[in-house]
C-alpha cells in the first residue's frame, strides 16, 4: 500500500515539474508583472524629469556603447573562465543587445506618450511570443487561450484609437 502511495506522489511531483498541475509559475509571473509595472512608472518619472525636449538619440549612443562594452567584457570573462559555453555567450550577448534596444525604445516612447498606453502597447509582445512559440517550439493553444490573445489585441486597439 505504501509503495503505491510513493509511486503516486512521485508521478504527481513529476507532473507538477512539467507544468501540468502546479501554479507556482503564476505567482512568479504576477510578481514579475508587478515589478515591471513599477519599473515602467519609475522610468516615466525619470524620462519626464530628464527632458521635456525632443529625444536626443545622439546623447544615448555613448551610454549604450559603455553598457554593451561592459556586457561583452563580462561575457568574455565567463567564457574564458569556463563558466559558460561560447554558444550560451552568443545568446546572452544577443539578449543583452535586444534588451538594450528595447529599453531605449520604451524610454523614448515614454517621453512622448502616456505610461499606461505605452505599456499597454508593449503588452502586444505577448502575441508575438505566442506566434513564435507556435511556429518554432510547437506550442499549441486552446480556444480559450486564443480568445484571450484576441481580446488582448482588441483591448490595445481600443486604447490606441
Amino acid at each position: 500500500m505504501a509503495r503505491k502511495a510513493v509511486k503516486k506522489t512521485v508521478k504527481k511531483a513529476a507532473k507538477k515539474r512539467e507544468g501540468g498541475e502546479g501554479m507556482e509559475w503564476l505567482w512568479l509571473a504576477v510578481a514579475g508583472m508587478v515589478f515591471l509595472a513599477l519599473s515602467n512608472i519609475a522610468l516615466k518619472i525619470i524620462v519626464g524629469k530628464a527632458s521635456k525636449a525632443p529625444p536626443n538619440l545622439a546623447a544615448l549612443v555613448p551610454v549604450v556603447a559603455v553598457v554593451l562594452v561592459i556586457i561583452a567584457a563580462a561575457v568574455a570573462f565567463l567564457v574564458v573562465s569556463g563558466a559558460v559555453s561560447a554558444d550560451l555567450a552568443v545568446w546572452a550577448v544577443g539578449f543583452a543587445l535586444l534588451s538594450t534596444i528595447a529599453f531605449t525604445g520604451v524610454a523614448l516612447a515614454m517621453q512622448e506618450g502616456k505610461v499606461a498606453l505605452v505599456t499597454a502597447f508593449m503588452s502586444i509582445s505577448t502575441v508575438v511570443v505566442a506566434v513564435v512559440s507556435f511556429v518554432f517550439f510547437g506550442d499549441r493553444f486552446t480556444l480559450k487561450e486564443l480568445a484571450a490573445v484576441a481580446l488582448a489585441i482588441a483591448s490595445v486597439a481600443v486604447l490606441a484609437l
